[in-house]
């Protein structure tokens, strides 16, 4: 059974980690806060059980590295967006993306 088959966040990640023969406390060895400490295996397995909300987005992307689990499959199950997707661009930047739409499709009619 793949990664693919489980439906929620913690799922993904307790099966992954158990198909890498990894235990809470090696897995969690692995991730790093920001401050550069690893994570708890505590925080782990309340992440796995559901009990916390998904993790952050560098400690979602160290999950995906170690457990060899493709990031766009936790971000989809974490229900969160990419921080270099910007989902809120400016006037100017819709306006240039549009024009250079249309300056393209100009050149494929003509």
């Amino acid at each position: 059974m793949s990664v693919r088959d489980y439906t929620t966040f913690g799922q993904i990640i307790y099966e992954a980690r158990k198909q890498k023969d990894l235990s809470l406390k090696q897995c969690a060895s692995l991730i790093f806060k920001e401050d550069g400490t690893p994570i708890s295996f505590q925080y782990l397995s309340e992440i796995e059980n559901a009990r916390r909300n998904p993790p952050s987005e560098p400690i979602l992307k160290q999950l995906a590295d170690v457990l060899e689990i493709p990031v766009e499959i936790l971000y989809f199950h974490s229900k969160t967006i990419p921080s270099e997707i910007n989902v809120n661009p400016s006037k100017d930047t819709i306006v240039k993306a549009f024009q250079d739409f249309l300056s393209q499709l100009q050149q494929k009619t003509a």
